[in-house]
């Protein structure tokens, strides 16, 4: 069984790759942080990726609230719901807008992770994203 309160904390890496968003597929390499704050886990990536020999700096947040140890809600930064997270391998899914969201959230091992999403609609067409979190 999945412990997700030992799983969502401390630093890792990630590697992500996009597809369908820009013109050509890009792969990017990041850094996140889980520190408590609070009733919540507060979760914050950060990294770099070039896209016509530009450098583009990123980051986002997000919350994560567990109601136990083996279940979690992912917020959004202003505490709108995301997904919620049972067990692994687990489907998941989010409506933004007209765009949905399919995801699926797997642990690999206690040091590693990957979420992936497919997403459809008018604004991110047929994008997929995958992300793979290795513990720092």
């Amino acid at each position: 069984m999945i412990n997700f309160t030992d799983l969502f904390k401390g630093s890792w890496r990630f590697e992500r790759n996009v597809k369908g968003l820009f013109p050509q597929p890009l792969d990017f390499e990041g850094r996140a942080q889980f520190v408590q704050k609070d009733a919540y886990r507060f979760y914050e990536e950060s990294g770099a990726y070039a896209l016509n020999d530009q450098q583009i700096d990123f980051a986002t947040s997000y919350l994560y609230q567990f109601v136990d140890q083996t279940h979690c809600r992912v917020l959004f930064s202003d505490q709108r719901f995301f997904y919620e997270l049972t067990q692994s391998p687990q489907n998941i899914e989010h409506l933004c807008g007209q765009d949905h969201y399919k995801g699926h959230f797997e642990q690999l091992s206690k040091d590693h992770w990957r979420l992936n999403w497919h997403i459809s609609g008018p604004r991110k067409k047929n994008s997929q994203i995958t992300t793979c979190y290795f513990r720092a």
